[in-house]
């Protein structure tokens, strides 16, 4: 499910105007801008928007998104996951859980990181 946000200040409503160049799949911090990491956010972008434009955001709901896992970790299903930058998660650390891992990543034996697109569910 996604939301056109609309606000109504007691005038006619109006939409959420991106603050900086937004893109697909990018997460969208409060101040509207692409989410920095470990940050709060109010949702996902799911149409590229340039600054100054409206926001189409999905606030609510299960999203393909790229989990990066470090060397010799896992993400397991239910997980608390973070921002690691505007377009990338990782495993809940020091910053906000903003979404939970709904598939494993074993990345256990591997030596470097990995980057894979899983479904997470989108929790603040």
């Amino acid at each position: 499910m996604t939301y056109d946000i609309q606000i109504d200040e007691g005038k006619s409503p109006s939409m959420l105007m991106a603050s900086a160049d937004l893109t697909k799949g990018q997460f969208v911090g409060l101040d509207l801008q692409p989410a920095v990491a470990g940050a709060d956010i109010l949702g996902v972008c799911i149409r590229d928007s340039l600054a100054n434009n409206p926001i189409s955001l999905a606030c609510i709901g299960t999203f393909y998104l790229d989990v990066e896992v470090g060397a010799a970790e896992t993400v397991n299903v239910g997980d608390a996951l973070e921002l690691k930058d505007a377009s990338t998660l990782i495993a809940l650390n020091l910053g906000t859980s903003v979404a939970k891992a709904y598939e494993k990543i074993d990345n256990s034996a591997g030596g470097t990181s990995v980057v894979k697109k899983i479904p997470v569910k989108i929790i603040k």
